[in-house]
Parts: C-alpha cells; structure tokens; sequence
C-alpha cells in the first residue's frame, strides 16, 4: 500500500514540498489577518509584543 500512489521517494519528497510551498502564503496571509485583529482588540500592548517577539521563527523571523 506504501508504493499505491507514488513510488519513488524523490516524487514523494516533491510532492511533500510542494504541498509545504502551497501552504505557506496561506499561512502568512492567515497570521497577517490575525495580527490585524488583535491590534484593534489589544491595540498598543500588542504593538509592543510585536516589537519583542518574531512572527513565526524564534530569533529569525
């Protein structure tokens, strides 16, 4: 059942990428919106934590 859809492993690891790759502006674009909404509810204690802490990555981004 392993090998049913894709059979080789270098496919897969494409396929996992591509999905990986796909899903990231949706993500983005999903914490962006979020961001958003919790300014207008916190307002400058989030625009506080925001200059304190990354987005997604710890220390990078």
């Amino acid at each position: 059942m392993e090998y049913e859809f894709c059979s080789e492993p270098a496919n897969r690891k494409l396929i996992g990428l591509g999905l990986a790759l796909g899903a990231s502006p949706s993500l983005s674009l999903t914490a962006k919106t979020k961001e958003k909404e919790d300014i207008q509810y916190f307002g400058e204690a989030y625009r506080a934590y925001q200059k304190r802490t990354k987005m997604f990555i710890p220390f990078v981004f």
